[in-house]
């Protein structure tokens, strides 16, 4: 690449990267059966159906009156998803403490849950997921902002074209985020942006490593592997938006995007990096899952969401190049149940959410967690929770009345142990399971070393054409016009908007 590379559009996201101790890679642990048996032989009904959700909540108090306590101590969910829109994070302060604070209250909140009425509980402890997005680029799509190393976007990584920068940047995310407690990971997105459609509702922007099946693929080799051995093995990487949202035509925002490709395409452009993560020779650069889009395929079925259609989703999963991977214990994630994509979907008008048939329709389809966010037809969290126990409740009533059911119940909650099992090597304690609230400022945010290389790697020309570049890059004394763009955003509920991008960042890379 030509010398002039300076006149591009990606050289702010230079100083993102950090140097990091080596650390051995993660690799999958072989999980006893007998353990994962066992301890499904101790939990109730309840217990097994409680794991299959992943909810959202308000705030974050977690004393005896709170809305997640209560889902907790009632329900025994599963795992619950971080939001700075939900008031969970507080990107105005310390955050990583908050966050550490606010994991370390809910495992114990899980595990005062089960000894709530005296005595030994009938179940066993089992620690929550906690998941968050944490895609890089600031916000929106980075949950916590403050107090943490700052991340590249997934094209800036991938216009490097060099997977020892994924690895890197998958180490520090791993890294950080096991230091907060958070142990799932909803990334990275190996979605190929074949097409761009730049304006368009449905186009992914820097959310990408890139076009190209085969880069994205070992990209998300590389993050992932990076993530699994910055955290010890200690956050489950879940990797989106399965089967692809490269070529959607919408925001799920608004409604599921339909796209115009066959299985043959789909095996051709999308899936490759899903295969890629799946079948990947070391153990620690696959995916430990897989998050489902409420995305229609017109060459595959006719109408249905991927996400709520057994026919396409399993016909998906059973694609060679996944089956041992899904044999393996691959886990599958619902995308957000209460999208307006899919409430759309099952009610055009929008005046009626069923709650229970969605749930009930994405878990046949084959998801084996559900996330039940903005899970209900208004914005009252009232109404979100009161759906998210009613659901569970049906859940639960069914598996105790059919057996077919029972038995599809059970197949998931042995997938969703084998993983927590996994996460914690094996033994399932709350003090594994709880982040050092006193050590987490020390840990997160500390790597600030400035990987200038990568912002350099990852220079694109975007205009003008090759043949129009000067001659010669700017000499001292040139004056130079850097353009910035000028949107903003809240870092949490309650935080003054602040630009996406500090005007200021890109002439303090370039000096």
């Amino acid at each position: 690449m030509s010398d002039s590379r300076w006149f591009c559009r990606l050289a702010l996201l230079a100083a993102v990267l950090l140097s990091l101790a080596p650390t051995p890679h993660a690799s999958a642990q072989e999980v006893d059966e007998d353990l994962v048996a066992q301890l499904m032989g101790r939990m109730s009904s309840a217990a097994k159906v409680g794991q299959l959700f992943v909810v959202t909540f308000p705030g974050v108090d977690v004393d005896e009156e709170a809305a997640i306590t209560a889902l907790l101590r009632d329900y025994q969910i599963g795992g619950v998803l971080l939001r700075a829109e939900n008031g969970n994070i507080d990107n105005d302060g310390d955050t990583p403490t908050q966050v550490a604070t606010l994991v370390s209250d809910l495992q114990q909140a899980t595990w005062d849950a089960l000894r709530a009425e005296g005595g030994s509980p009938t179940s066993p402890y089992i620690p929550l997921f906690v998941a968050v997005d944490h895609e890089g680029n600031g916000m929106p799509f980075t949950a916590i902002v403050s107090g943490t190393t700052p991340i590249p976007s997934q094209m800036a990584i991938g216009a490097t074209w060099n997977d020892e920068y994924a690895d890197a940047v998958g180490q520090v995310v791993g890294h950080e985020l096991r230091a907060m407690g958070i142990n799932m990971l909803l990334g990275p997105s190996l979605d190929v942006l074949d097409t761009p459609l730049p304006g368009s509702a449905g186009d992914l922007g820097v959310r990408t490593f890139g076009g190209e099946p085969y880069g994205v693929g070992r990209m998300g080799q590389a993050y992932i592997g990076g993530v699994h051995e910055g955290s010890a093995g200690r956050v489950a990487v879940i990797a989106k938006h399965f089967p692809g949202l490269g070529a959607s035509d919408r925001s799920l925002d608004e409604e599921a995007p339909t796209v115009q490709r066959t299985l043959a395409e789909l095996r051709e452009v999308d899936l490759p990096p899903f295969f890629a993560v799946a079948q990947a020779e070391d153990p620690g650069e696959r995916a430990d899952g897989f998050l489902v889009s409420h995305i229609r395929f017109r060459g595959v079925v006719a109408t249905r969401p991927a996400s709520v259609d057994s026919q396409v989703l399993r016909e998906l999963l059973d694609q060679p190049e996944l089956a041992d991977w899904r044999e393996d214990g691959g886990v599958t994630v619902s995308d957000e149940l209460g999208l307006r994509a899919l409430r759309r979907f099952y009610a055009p008008n929008e005046e009626s959410f069923n709650a229970r048939r969605i749930a009930r329709e994405a878990f046949l389809a084959g998801n084996d967690l559900l996330l039940l966010s903005q899970f209900a037809l208004s914005a009252d969290w009232d109404d979100q929770l009161e759906n998210a126990g009613s659901t569970i409740e049906f859940f639960v009533q069914k598996y105790e009345d059919e057996p077919s059911f029972r038995a599809l119940v059970d197949e998931a909650v042995a997938r969703v142990l084998r993983l927590k099992l996994d996460l914690y090597g094996g033994t399932l304690t709350l003090s594994a399971a709880r982040p050092d609230t006193e050590a987490v400022a020390d840990e997160v945010g500390s790597r600030q070393e400035v990987w200038a290389e990568l912002g350099r790697g990852a220079v694109t020309i975007l205009s003008p054409p090759s043949a129009d570049l000067a001659p010669a890059p700017p000499a001292a004394g040139d004056n130079i016009v850097i353009f910035t763009d000028a949107r903003e955003d809240q870092p949490c509920s309650t935080c003054e908007a602040v630009p996406y991008i500090d005007p200021t960042a890109l002439a303090r890379v370039m000096v």
